[in-house]
């Protein structure tokens, strides 16, 4: 299958799909499969969530496609919204549900390992998914977007609904605070 590599091929596989073109919601599945899937893996830190995440992004970009509007973003910025807005709604739920085994176990924050026993490099992305995943959301997505998937401030931004200048500080921010949990061993 060919993959469509320029805005206007872009523009006209959406315009097929939105006219309920099957062959054309097929290929941008098909084409747009693997980069929602690495983004929403590197959002949640876990491959069976990514999984589901990258499902219901694509079933709610079908059900939504006769509203996207490719005057007001591109079409990839429109799907990476619905990754981003899924992935919140999974650490949203997340947060509940730990906060309420805390609760019902009566528990405190669990003290964490010692970094410095951790060998290898397994042991460092887990300690880094680990802190990854205790930043503020804010913070998370813009380290995600600008560091690891290395997207201009200007494309995360866009991405993000938000200014490239905010999303520079968020990910300063982020940056900061991942290294201070790694230095300090305060990852779980």
């Amino acid at each position: 299958m060919h993959l469509v590599d320029d805005r206007s091929g872009l523009d006209d596989l959406v315009d097929r799909a939105q006219r309920g073109e099957r062959r054309a919601a097929a290929s941008l599945y098909q084409q747009f499969h693997a980069p929602i899937f690495r983004q929403a893996y590197m959002l949640v830190q876990d491959a069976d969530v990514a999984h589901d995440i990258t499902q219901e992004a694509f079933a709610r970009a079908l059900v939504r496609l006769d509203a996207y509007e490719p005057a007001r973003a591109s079409f990839t910025t429109w799907m990476h919204g619905f990754v981003i807005n899924l992935a919140r709604e999974h650490w949203r739920h997340r947060q509940r549900r730990v906060r309420l085994v805390d609760r019902l176990k009566g528990a405190t924050q669990r003290d964490a390992p010692d970094l410095e026993a951790r060998l290898g490099i397994q042991e460092g992305l887990d300690a880094l998914s680990a802190a990854l995943a205790r930043l503020p959301e804010s913070q998370r997505e813009a380290v995600v977007l600008v560091d690891l998937q290395q997207l201009s401030p200007d494309e995360a931004a866009a991405r993000l609904g938000t200014t490239a200048g905010n999303v520079r500080v968020r990910a300063h921010r982020g940056r900061k605070r991942l290294r201070a949990l790694l230095d300090d061993g305060g990852v779980p």
